[in-house]
């Protein structure tokens, strides 16, 4: 009975000992590392059934080993001081290496260091006073940015940030003024930008083009009130607006030789004067103001003069509480800011 025990153990030693052995190895938890551009070591642990495991970093010299155990190895990482990402494939192989070995990989991946921000665009763009679109290339290391108008919030136009750059719609300029905004644009955003660049866009002035304006013709007065620059005349043959006044002599016609310029409020103002037949030309500029224009005798004399007013603000009428209506300014006034001399005008605006 013992020899039977005995030739039934033996042969089952045999058996076991003929079974082919199976290496195994595999990574314990993750098979994918990130790390940071300053990180200092990796450990990976490892699952396996041999007593012996090797490995290769498939020649990244940025990991080098610190220490080895059974069931784990500790890389050293050497900073990124790059801003570009780099990658590893580390391999294992249990029992070692050749072709009847177990096979584990992990990927490591190291991000580069961020850069310091930057962006910039053109410094000025022009467009003409029709408006539409305008593209602005804009160069960053960021991936993304924003912008805001800093400058000319008066007529802001519509603008996009896009992937490539930033779209502006800009409307039609419809006024004889050239118009300015800024714009900025912030890496990455406006609340963490450390880094900006301006742009300014400037838009042409309106193109407007005035008939010449007769300012007699619903009646002749003292005062003409004018509204943009350009060429008027008037009949300068009729004192005032030619009503006869109770307790005075009929007004005669006038029968001027010439006109001239008695004063202007700003230099400028009035770029040419001239009579003929009767009537005085005159052409404006772009300056806001009052002028005083005489008709002259033959000899240069003053015979007559008519107020020409130009305000920098539209004229409108003010009801009071008696129901009488104001103008909106003094008569002869540049504009209606009470703090601003220019507001005073001629103070004549009960007797005229």
């Amino acid at each position: 009975m013992n020899r039977i025990v005995l030739l039934f153990t033996s042969v089952l030693l045999l058996a076991l000992s003929c079974q082919k052995f199976e290496p195994v190895i595999s990574i314990d938890g993750r098979s994918e590392y990130k790390l940071s551009p300053s990180s200092t070591m990796l450990i990976v642990k490892l699952n396996t059934n041999c007593d012996t495991w090797e490995y290769d970093c498939g020649g990244a010299d940025w990991l080098t080993e610190l220490k080895r155990e059974s069931n784990s190895l500790s890389l050293s990482v050497a900073d990124n001081t790059t801003t570009e990402t780099r990658t590893a494939s580390i391999t294992f192989y249990a029992p070692a290496k050749g072709a009847s070995a177990a096979v584990a990989v992990v990927s490591v991946e190291q991000a580069g260091e961020t850069p310091e921000p930057s962006i910039t665009v053109e410094s000025a763009y022009e467009v003409p006073a029709a408006g539409g679109t305008l593209d602005i290339p804009v160069s960053t290391n960021q991936g993304s940015w924003e912008a805001e108008i800093v400058e000319g919030e008066a007529w802001c136009p519509e603008f996009a940030v896009r992937p490539e750059g930033i779209s502006v719609t800009i409307a039609v300029n419809e006024v004889e003024e050239p118009r300015t905004i800024r714009l900025r644009v912030f890496a990455p955003s406006k609340a963490s930008a450390t880094v900006y660049s301006d742009v300014v866009i400037r838009q042409a002035a309106a193109v407007i083009v005035y008939e010449p304006e007769n300012l007699s013709a619903e009646g002749s007065s003292n005062c003409y009130l004018v509204s943009h620059r350009g060429v008027y005349y008037f009949d300068a043959t009729v004192r005032g607006n030619g009503a006869t006044t109770k307790g005075l002599a009929s007004p005669s016609k006038l029968e001027p030789a010439g006109a001239k310029l008695v004063w202007q409020s700003a230099k400028g103002m009035v770029k040419s004067l001239s009579y003929a037949d009767g009537v005085i030309t005159f052409e404006l500029s772009k300056t806001n103001g009052s002028a005083v224009i005489a008709a002259t005798s033959a000899d240069g004399t003053v015979i007559w003069s008519w107020h020409i007013w130009f305000p920098a603000v539209e004229v409108e009428g003010l009801r009071c509480e008696t129901g009488d209506v104001m103008m909106n300014l003094n008569l002869g006034a540049r504009d209606n800011e009470h703090s601003n001399i220019s507001s005073h005008g001629m103070m004549y605006q009960w007797g005229r």
